[in-house]
């Protein structure tokens, strides 16, 4: 997502652009469906592991709302600079992290029911329900589908991460491997179906002249309203997705093998344990760059700025732990997998 978001600013393609640099980018790019897909999946995931952490009860459906509230007012802060006060998206679809508070809170609450697997798989099964009605009838509703932050089918891939949390809980990673298998027909018959894995909503924005909003405002609002368009996974490429979510988890929780512990796995491994955070700070960051201006211009500057994003992430992540760790009195979490110090948690 640092990747994707980054090359959103990218205003050209320099001459100086070596072709394997731009064709990575825009790899990554027409993947985004697919990497949206696996954020939302590994939230629902985390949550069975952050549950068992503090043993579930009241005091951790507490602090999953208290997350879910600041999220859902992160998003409406960062809509705001970039599109203005557009009504109703700025409440109802703010943006992905809305869509992330409310699959933090309807996943916990599933979770905490009496058969937290029967509420999850209903609750997937009904996100999925309602993307395909949706997209039936050719219907547009902010929070739902429309504007940057539509929670279907989103919810319900964070439902089917949960999901997975359990079964391999319970069953093993041989058992999460077995229902992957089991669930590849419906990659075949979603691929076979030649319908795109993606949706295209109009939303009807004022229009600040290609500005961003947050610097339009101190000369007034604009009376002129155009089309904004914003992508969503439509009900086929949903259910297409889930098996290649399996996949990708098992490459991380089948047996480890000793490159897990190489230099780029480990970083991966400390940027997954304070993803959330990374997320938003990304976002804060390239806000500032936008609207100061000073996007990149080529596809090398994008990598650079990743190169940047994710070297100012890890650094942030490896300092938060190291102080949470002093706090404690314990050690930081392993780098190698598979061992456990006192402090280790996945949530």
């Amino acid at each position: 997502m640092v990747v994707v978001h980054a090359r959103r600013l990218q205003t050209g393609v320099s001459a100086h652009d070596s072709g394997w640099l731009e064709a990575g980018l825009r790899a990554l790019m027409w993947a985004e469906p697919f990497i949206a897909a696996s954020f939302l999946f590994i939230v629902g995931f985390s949550l069975v592991l952050a549950r068992r952490r503090y043993a579930g009860g009241v005091a951790w459906r507490r602090r999953l709302l208290r997350r879910a509230a600041t999220l859902y007012a992160l998003a409406i802060l960062l809509f705001l600079p970039q599109y203005g006060w557009q009504w109703p998206d700025a409440l109802a679809s703010p943006g992905v992290l809305s869509a992330i508070a409310v699959a933090i809170a309807a996943v916990g609450t599933a979770l905490g029911s009496a058969r937290p697997a029967a509420s999850l798989g209903a609750l997937a099964l009904a996100g999925l329900l309602v993307t395909g009605l949706l997209d039936a009838v050719g219907l547009t509703v902010a929070g739902l589908n429309g504007g940057p932050g539509g929670v279907f089918p989103l919810v319900s891939f964070a439902s089917a991460g949960a999901l997975a949390a359990l079964l391999q809980r319970r069953r093993g990673t041989r058992g999460l491997a077995v229902a992957t298998s089991a669930s590849l027909p419906l990659l075949g018959a979603c691929l076979a179906s030649g319908a795109s894995w993606v949706t295209r909503q109009p939303s009807l924005y004022l229009d600040y002249g290609g500005n961003v909003a947050g610097l339009s405002l101190l000369e007034g609002l604009p009376q002129t309203r155009t089309v904004t368009t914003f992508w969503n996974h439509s009900s086929i490429g949903a259910v297409g997705l889930l098996p290649l979510l399996g996949a990708s988890l098992l490459l991380f929780v089948a047996p480890q093998h000793q490159t897990m512990s190489l230099l780029p796995f480990r970083l991966l491994r400390l940027l997954g344990r304070q993803a959330l955070a990374v997320y938003v700070g990304h976002l804060l960051v390239l806000g500032v760059i936008s609207m100061a201006g000073m996007g990149p211009t080529s596809a090398f500057g994008t990598w650079l700025l990743v190169a940047m994003l994710t070297a100012l992430a890890a650094a942030f992540a490896a300092a938060w732990e190291q102080r949470r760790a002093a706090s404690r009195g314990t050690s930081p979490p392993p780098a190698r997998p598979g061992a456990r110090s006192p402090s280790h948690s996945a949530g």
